[in-house]
């Protein structure tokens, strides 16, 4: 897939204008996983720019290359770094197990499975099948489970951000009924697509952190009524969006991961644009950058 350019250009070492110019910003997947946003055109904010942000471990990372997606390693090297937010792919399996693996079927190009389990959907496998599929050559590192994440993050300043595949309003109350019994609801934030279920999750559980993926204007101003931690603006992004959200006391966030704008110039752009949080497969370096807030 052609990834798209920068106007003017963003690449590192380059100079870039603070004034009003479009961005295209690739928030879209490679595989279908991070949302892309296609136009962003965010002109000079009437609010001063946050300098500060906090950033999300994406799939676990770091660093993505030394450690498979959504592993334990993956977390436990997050929780070690202080990044605030690792984010981790919850899906259920049909005997109502809650594990982490990003995409909806196992392939040789996403894990080491034996052959009767490749090709088949994820949900479909048992525990015990699913045990047997490895995310390592070396077959040392498991599908963990989200309690065992769950486990590593106990006690330490990070939180998980809980992307759920194939959401719903039954998976969505299954991993905050989990959350709820382990008494770890303060640390874990949960993207929810749409104003309705992120209602129907804070009636049930009232101290719930929602970060809202926001479709249009105005999915965002149906969340903001919520008052979500964060808001995700999905495939667009404009000056008026971010300031009424923070208007509204609500954090916003974008996901440049998985794509080649996931680098300083674009990281120092949103900064400046007034986001307040990046997901990226870098978090180790976002964190080591004084404009980076580490978990408290």
């Amino acid at each position: 897939m052609n990834m798209p350019t920068l106007s003017p250009p963003l690449g590192r070492g380059s100079k870039f204008k603070i004034g009003r110019f479009a961005l295209i910003l690739a928030i879209s997947s490679l595989a279908g996983c991070c949302a892309r946003v296609s136009m962003l055109d965010i002109g000079p904010l009437s609010s001063a720019p946050t300098t500060l942000v906090t950033v999300t471990a994406h799939r676990g990372s770091p660093v993505r290359k030394r450690f498979p997606d959504n592993s334990i390693p993956a977390v436990r090297a997050s929780v070690k770094e202080g990044i605030p937010f690792i984010e981790l792919d919850v899906r259920a399996s049909n005997d109502k197990e809650l594990f982490l693996f990003h995409d909806g079927s196992f392939r040789s190009d996403n894990s080491f499975a034996p052959p009767d389990s490749r090709g088949r959907p994820v949900h479909s496998l048992s525990g015990a099948e699913r045990r047997s599929v490895f995310l390592d050559r070396a077959k040392t590192v498991s599908i963990p489970l989200l309690s065992e994440a769950l486990d590593e993050i106990r006690g330490s300043r990070s939180s998980v951000q809980l992307d759920l595949k194939q959401e719903s309003d039954q998976l969505a109350l299954a991993v905050f009924d989990l959350l709820s019994r382990r008494d770890q609801i303060d640390q874990a934030l949960v993207q929810i697509r749409t104003p309705e279920r992120a209602r129907l999750i804070l009636t049930s559980y009232p101290r719930a952190r929602i970060l809202g993926r926001c479709k249009d204007m105005k999915a965002l101003r149906e969340f903001l009524s919520l008052k979500p931690e964060f808001v995700e603006l999905e495939r667009w992004a404009s000056s008026e969006a971010i300031e009424i959200s923070h208007r509204a006391g609500v954090a916003v966030t974008a996901n440049v991961a998985s794509s080649r704008l996931d680098e300083p110039a674009t990281w120092n752009y949103l900064r400046s644009r007034g986001f307040d949080g990046i997901m990226s497969d870098h978090a180790q370096e976002h964190c080591r950058d004084k404009a980076c807030l580490r978990s408290r």
